[in-house]
C-alpha cells in the first residue's frame, strides 16, 4: 500500500498523532462559575458599585437593568424620539462606510 511514497506514510503518521495529542482538548468544559445573589435583582450591578463609592454622584439613573445599557430609546410625550450618543454614533459609522461602497457599486 505505501511501499512506493514513504512521504505519505510519513505524512499520514504526523496526521494521526497530531490528531491523537489534540485530541483531548476538544472535550474541555468550562467550569461554572457561581454567580452573586444581587445579579438578579433589577438594579445594574455596575450602577450599585458605583454608588457604593465614596463620593459617588446620586444622580444617575438606574434603569431596568434588561439588556445594554448604552443602547437606549425613549418616546417623548409628544410622539418623537430620542436616541443614545451610541446609537447615533452606530448609525452614522455605518453610513459613513455604507454609502461610498453604495456609490462604487452604482458607478462601476
Amino acid at each position: 500500500m505505501t511501499k512506493g511514497n514513504p512521504i505519505r506514510l510519513l505524512f499520514s503518521t504526523v496526521v494521526l498523532l497530531v490528531g491523537v495529542l489534540f485530541s483531548s482538548f476538544s472535550f474541555a468544559e468550562a467550569e461554572e462559575s457561581p454567580l452573586p445573589a444581587n445579579l438578579a435583582e433589577g438594579s445594574s450591578v455596575t450602577v450599585q458599585a458605583m454608588q457604593s463609592d465614596t463620593g459617588a454622584s446620586r444622580s444617575m439613573s438606574v434603569g431596568n437593568g434588561a439588556g445594554i445599557p448604552a443602547f437606549t430609546m425613549t418616546t417623548n410625550p409628544d410622539g418623537s424620539e430620542d436616541y443614545s450618543v451610541t446609537l447615533q454614533i452606530l448609525a452614522l459609522m455605518t453610513m459613513l462606510g455604507f454609502l461610498p461602497a453604495m456609490v462604487i457599486l452604482m458607478t462601476s
